[in-house]
């Protein structure tokens, strides 16, 4: 897994799907997209997170053994 990133020391790419620490909600965000220069949820509705400190890329999936 990645490890945590600042975000005063550096951003996301555009449109990339992150997880981020929201500082205003004490927790961890999962599914949210760097946008524009912000950090947004638009999985149930639109979220913006205003404060966030810390961020990281989304893990690689799994691959599933089908057989």
């Amino acid at each position: 897994m990645s490890e945590w990133i600042k975000c005063s020391e550096r951003m996301p790419d555009d449109g990339q799907e992150v997880i981020v620490m929201d500082v205003n909600r004490n927790r961890v965000q999962s599914g949210i997209v760097y946008a524009y220069g912000r950090f947004v949820d638009f999985n149930e509705e639109y979220y913006e997170v205003h404060n966030p400190s810390h961020w990281m890329p989304l893990p690689a999936p799994r691959k599933c053994d089908v057989q």
